[in-house]
């Protein structure tokens, strides 16, 4: 084994950097959700949405190395969901949009198309 590949980090097992390393994070979640809106206008909509319920996680890193020829996981030992984000929408038409969202949630920020039925 070259120990010059061979990375200590401190208070942390020392690891092999090699090549073919990788590291993959999931998630699944389900969260029921409710937003405040707050006062605008026909076309721009400003609201604060706050969301609760279930979310599991699971990391996974693998490297090629033959000191290191297994996948150590870590799965999320707290079940609990939250989210947290402001944002608004804005209709290009009247029942058709897009929104913008900026908070603590799957990701810090959001966007996409909105749809009124």
């Amino acid at each position: 084994m070259d120990r010059r590949n061979i990375i200590q980090v401190s208070g942390q097992q020392p690891y092999i950097k090699v090549e073919n390393d990788y590291s993959t994070y999931q998630t699944f979640s389900i969260l029921g959700r409710a937003n405040l809106h707050f006062p605008g206008s026909e076309k721009f909509d400003p609201y604060a949405g706050v969301g609760f319920g279930y979310r599991i996680g699971f990391f996974e890193y693998k490297g090629d190395a033959d000191d290191y020829k297994n996948a150590d996981a870590l799965r999320a030992i707290f079940p609990l969901g939250f989210e947290l984000t402001v944002g608004a929408r804005y209709f290009i038409l009247d029942n058709f949009g897009v929104y913008s969202e900026l908070g603590i949630a799957k990701s810090v920020l959001q966007f996409g198309v909105v749809q009124n039925l």
